[in-house]
């Protein structure tokens, strides 16, 4: 997800070269990918929970993360958002949770309702799995869309502990510890 600082310097920085007589192909380039980073995290976890045979209208997800940077509540520029609505206009039910974004500012500034609180981890305890859809509590996706120190916190275990057996954990940032190779083996 793009910073809406560090565009604002790319784009001076773009703006200066011109103004130089430099034409940069590197700049523009990379604002383009940045652009559609957010829909195309929401395609892929699509993409992937078709793979494991389930049906993304309907499937509960949990988005880790609304704000525009970590460990602010920053809405500006918010690329969450724009995975939260994607991933809702494929049918899924998605919840947010953000540490340092209110559901006021969440539901004023972007449309978006985000939880007070993070759900606790229901899925292995209520018997639900990721087949169902995460149906009875948990969910079957969570992605990590804002790193904030909290989610980090969680570790790979608490955050896949928050669907059931089998929930998809998408982390495009690396943050969330991947399992080790013989547990993910005999799992």
């Amino acid at each position: 997800m793009h910073d809406p600082i560090c565009r604002s310097a790319a784009s001076h920085l773009a703006d200066r070269a011109h103004a130089l007589g430099l034409m940069p192909q590197v700049l523009p380039a990379s604002a383009r990918v940045n652009d559609h980073l957010a829909e195309d995290l929401a395609h892929q976890s699509v993409r992937q929970l078709r793979s494991q045979g389930l049906e993304v209208a309907g499937a509960h997800i949990l988005v880790l993360g609304l704000s525009s940077k970590p460990n602010c509540a920053d809405l500006d520029g918010s690329e969450a958002a724009v995975l939260v609505r994607t991933l809702q206009s494929h049918g899924a039910q998605v919840d947010v949770y953000d540490p340092f974004v209110t559901p006021a500012a969440a539901w004023n500034r972007l449309g978006i309702h985000c939880l007070v609180d993070l759900p606790s981890p229901t899925g292995a305890a209520s018997g639900t799995s990721a087949k169902d859809g995460g149906l009875g509590g948990g969910y079957c996706a969570v992605i990590v869309a804002v790193p904030h120190l909290r989610v980090r916190a969680l570790g790979r275990s608490g955050v896949a502990a928050l669907g059931g057996p089998g929930t998809l954990v998408h982390d495009p940032f690396g943050l969330v510890p991947p399992r080790p190779v013989a547990s993910a083996l005999s799992a």
